[in-house]
């Protein structure tokens, strides 16, 4: 399956400041709550709403292919787990070329 999410600059930058912020910060006690929301707005942002219940049942490894480079999509969180803990996670990097 093919499915296309597209996203403005502003937004892409928001979402790799959220990351970097979460992942660069000191030791903290709110650590797990700010994870999970951050990875749930990655959630929310990245995944096409279609998409979402036919990942939900997948428990096979799941390589995303996308354009975005520099996320840690072991972060997303669909509301349940971390796909880092739930999938055997790979990334393929796909360009648009003319």
């Amino acid at each position: 399956m093919v499915f296309r999410q597209l996203l403005d600059a502003t937004t892409l930058h928001s979402l790799h400041a959220s990351a970097a912020a979460l992942l660069h910060v000191g030791r903290r006690e709110s650590f797990p709550d700010d994870a999970r929301a951050c990875g749930t707005m990655l959630y929310r942002t990245l995944l096409p709403e279609a998409l979402r219940s036919e990942l939900r049942l997948l428990r096979a490894p799941l390589v995303v292919a996308s354009s975005i480079t520099g996320l840690p999509w072991e972060l997303v969180h669909d509301g349940d787990e971390f796909w880092g803990l739930r999938y055997a996670l790979g990334t393929r990097l796909l360009l648009d070329r003319p």
